[in-house]
């Protein structure tokens, strides 16, 4: 099956060179050989398919905003701190992995003060949750004379 613009691009191969063989039709109405194949055994005569243009589902512009926002990691994190940790502690593999930060990133933006505040170390493991959870954390570990 070919398209109406490859079959007119096939009757003006054929048109200027009728001498021409399937190949040779081929390469100068821009086709594959089996077209041109096809349609020199059909005489001219062969089906002709339109088939719409691809619709893109790509978006057509970004605005600013929604590219800065892409790369907006602090932002990204905050959030993530804010619908992981509503209720509780969640470790640091989670967390980098619930973000969705490249790794390389994660660990520059998990050591602004702002997210050491939100971080509480227990036996090796770092537990994140909202600043206000990790200082009752501390504060009760202070009771007892341990720093976390």
């Amino acid at each position: 099956m070919i398209t109406t613009r490859e079959k007119e691009a096939l009757d003006a191969a054929h048109k200027a060179n009728p001498d021409a063989g399937y190949r040779r039709l081929a390469r100068l109405a821009g086709v594959t050989p089996y077209q041109a194949e096809t349609y020199m055994k059909a005489g001219g005569k062969v089906k002709v398919v339109d088939t719409p243009a691809p619709v893109s589902t790509a978006p057509k512009a970004v605005s600013l905003t929604a590219m800065l926002g892409r790369f907006d990691f602090t932002a990204q994190l905050r959030a993530s701190v804010a619908r992981l940790c509503k209720n509780g502690f969640v470790s640091d593999a989670q967390m980098r992995a619930e973000s969705g930060i490249p790794l390389t990133v994660y660990r520059t933006v998990a050591d602004m003060p702002e997210f050491k505040a939100c971080q509480v170390k227990d036996n090796g493991v770092v537990w994140w949750g909202t600043a206000d959870n990790a200082n009752k954390v501390r504060a009760e570990a202070r009771k007892w004379g341990i720093q976390r």
